[in-house]
């Protein structure tokens, strides 16, 4: 069963190859130039001094005996049958050698063809010889394939009266090695969700030729070179899964058990799905699952608490069929957001790396996919994220926040705005605002005359109306109209202000303040004859520098800004000199301005605020600043 280490120094193939030593003196043969890459089969194989694997083939019991006995010595073996289809089937009743005609075994080195179809005799000891016998109910070697139990040893069971022990299903392996330090709830008996030909590609490499017509001929007649090619390559595709996942799993940190043996917990035939049971990680237990070895649990009650601020569940509470919901089919991603699952899946391997802990401890593969789906751009929208609280936030959250913004600056990609996130105009005054944040100019709105109280002077007789307070410019200096008059000639000479002879009036409302108060407005003349004027350049709303700053960017400006946002944290990456607690090396404010203003010459480019610095660390790392602008900025710049 092993935990042996890998022997030899050669990666094994497939996927996370990169880690993992082949285990076996047994090994493909480097391709040839030029060579087409061939299917998957046992003739790839090379023993250290380039033997071929040996196929060895016997068509009477006599000869079965023979070879079996070679195997009996063998720890594993790839094991397999295969039986004729139903229209190959003996009339008018079927026999033993309907139900399995040919039986494989097969070690690193040698595969066995028994041809029980052309044995002698229809009882089950004139088809299965002794030594044969004794290795499928030997509980010392290990037959291994894949849905070996419910479809290969239910047969052997059911129709040749034998027990077999030691059964070692493949795909329990796999999901182990796939799914147990990410997502341990994935770790289930399930067979249907792989098959052998997609175990060979994902972990071998290569693609497995399963030919139909191969596959459904009649296995009960003499094999030609096709059937026997196709019958050794499943079983020695069953030793060597097992021996490259084996060796993936020992390389796992932390490393998990072995999976029990499939026939020590679950029935000959279908089985109901449930976690893969591993051997006994502790004192008392009888056996462990994945979620138990990698602490899934406990880091399920701490998430909790911290979400919510409750006390961690105790065991007792959580449901035994929690691995089986949690494996529920979650909706899969589109092409961009995968994408960018896989840039932030590297990253929680680099944080996993420097802080000596599983992947999963990091973040789980459900909260980067939901980082992937709504791809938040600050603080506030990470937090909404499910699966983020604030210790993640606090820890991580800057990591995922690069991540996503360099992902959407590179794809050009505008990042999502959920529908909540936009301002409800809940009353008048907020509209005003919003209004007034665009960078549009508003229309001017028509101001009343506000009405004397009863009883009360009137403060300005010549004009026939009260009299406003002086407005105020930011200089802070007043002005009046009621100070100023006009000549005969139509010049304007100083005189005494009419408010000196009467007392303060109360202020206007708050509800009556206009831009244009902040200069000032010409009082009507008494009388139905009022002299037009042209409209002054002051009546027009002009944006202030605030306001400017504050209006929404376009799309095509967004990622703009998030592509030099990406540019000055790769710049700051680079600067070896630079503290690891410095700040960032342009500001905000710089970012805004180069956006606006999209410089396309060194002169333009210098004149922005505060970009000395970030022009300073694109020298020292070797980059072209004003280059990488032109290239960031959209072509309508």
């Amino acid at each position: 069963m092993g935990d042996q280490a890998p022997a030899r120094p050669d990666a094994a193939e497939g996927k996370g190859s990169a880690e993992v030593e082949w285990p076996l003196p047994y090994r493909l043969r480097p391709p040839q130039q030029h060579e087409q890459k061939p299917h998957w089969t046992h003739h790839l194989y090379r023993g250290p001094n380039n033997e071929a694997v040996e196929v060895l083939y016997s068509s009477n019991k006599a000869q079965s005996e023979a070879l079996a006995q070679r195997f009996l010595n063998e720890p594993i073996l790839g094991f397999d049958l295969e039986w004729p289809m139903p229209w190959n089937w003996t009339k008018p009743e079927k026999t033993l050698k309907d139900e399995i005609a040919l039986l494989q075994i097969a070690s690193p080195d040698k595969i066995a063809l028994f041809h029980l179809g052309l044995h002698s005799g229809t009882e089950p000891t004139d088809l299965i010889c002794p030594s044969l016998r004794k290795i499928i109910e030997s509980p010392a070697i290990t037959k291994t394939g894949h849905n070996i139990m419910a479809a290969d040893c239910s047969k052997l069971k059911k129709h040749f009266s034998l027990v077999p022990r030691a059964i070692f299903e493949l795909s329990h392996l796999h999901y182990l090695v796939m799914h147990g330090q990410n997502e341990p709830s994935k770790v289930l008996t399930k067979i249907g969700g792989i098959s052998l030909a997609e175990l060979v590609r994902i972990h071998l490499g290569y693609e497995m030729l399963k030919d139909g017509k191969v596959r459904k001929s009649n296995w009960k007649r003499p094999l030609n070179e096709r059937q026997k090619t196709y019958a050794a390559a499943d079983a020695y595709a069953g030793v060597m899964l097992y021996h490259c996942l084996n060796a993936k799993r020992v390389a796992m940190d932390p490393k998990p058990p072995m999976p029990l043996l499939a026939d020590r917990y679950l029935p000959f035939g279908s089985a109901k799905q449930e976690a893969v049971r591993l051997l006994p990680s502790k004192e008392g237990e009888t056996f462990a699952t994945a979620a138990v070895v990698f602490g899934v649990e406990e880091l399920q009650q701490e998430e909790k608490q911290q979400n919510s601020g409750t006390d961690p569940v105790s065991k007792d509470s959580v449901p035994k069929n929690r691995a089986t919901k949690a494996c529920k089919e979650r909706p899969k991603l589109d092409t961009k957001s995968q994408a960018l699952f896989d840039q932030l899946s590297l990253r929680r391997k680099v944080l996993a790396k420097a802080e000596g802990v599983p992947a999963f401890r990091v973040a789980s593969d459900a909260v980067l996919e939901s980082l992937a789906r709504e791809r938040p751009e600050d603080d506030d929208a990470l937090l909404s994220v499910k699966g983020i609280g604030k210790k993640q936030q606090d820890k991580y959250g800057a990591e995922w926040l690069e991540v996503i913004a360099q992902f959407l600056a590179i794809n050009e990609i505008v990042p999502l705005e959920p529908l909540e996130s936009i301002p409800q105009v809940t009353s008048a005054s907020a509209l005003d605002t919003q209004r007034k944040a665009r960078p549009a100019t508003p229309t001017r709105q028509p101001r009343r005359r506000k009405q004397p109280p009863e009883n009360s002077p009137d403060s300005s007789p010549a004009f026939g109306n009260p009299v406003r307070p002086p407005p105020q410019l930011h200089t802070g200096l007043s002005f009046g109209l009621a100070g100023t008059q006009l000549s005969d000639d139509g010049a304007t000479v100083d005189g005494p202000s009419q408010t000196e002879a009467h007392e303060p009036v109360e202020e206007a409302s708050e509800g009556e303040s206009d831009s244009s108060l902040a200069f000032f407005t010409p009082l009507s003349r008494p009388g139905s004859l009022k002299r037009k004027r042209s409209e002054s350049p002051l009546d027009t709303y002009i944006p202030g520098p605030s306001e400017k700053d504050t209006a929404p960017l376009t799309p095509r400006s967004r990622i703009f800004r998030n592509k030099i946002v990406a540019f000055s944290r790769q710049v700051t990456g680079k600067l070896k000199s630079r503290p690891a607690d410095a700040g960032p090396v342009v500001s905000e404010t710089t970012i805004d301005r180069i956006v606006a203003v999209a410089p396309r010459t060194l002169e333009e480019l210098h004149r922005i605020p505060g970009i000395e610095g970030f022009v300073q660390a694109c020298k020292e790392t070797e980059v072209d600043l004003l280059k990488n602008i032109m290239k960031f900025a959209p072509v309508k710049f």
